[in-house]
């Protein structure tokens, strides 16, 4: 498989899940933190692919976030 093909697919199915998260967020919507997980899952693999530590980085500091997010609305 070709290294840009599976860069791509990595980094549209990231932008979908979380295209989708965030609108999900927006309608009040638990699953947007997953959806969001998701995609910066998706980048983590595509920084990887491309030897990119900053996006590497942040996608895992998001994942973090997105956690901490599905923690506390269980919570409520």
């Amino acid at each position: 498989m070709e290294i840009q093909y599976l860069t791509n697919l990595c980094g549209w199915t990231g932008n979908i899940f979380f295209a989708y998260g965030v609108y999900a967020l927006g309608n009040k919507k638990i699953i947007g933190f997953y959806c969001n997980s998701i995609a910066n899952l998706m980048y983590v693999f595509q920084s990887i692919i491309m030897d990119n530590r900053s996006l590497f980085w942040l996608s895992i500091i998001l994942i973090i976030l997105n956690i901490k997010g599905i923690i506390e609305w269980r919570k409520q």
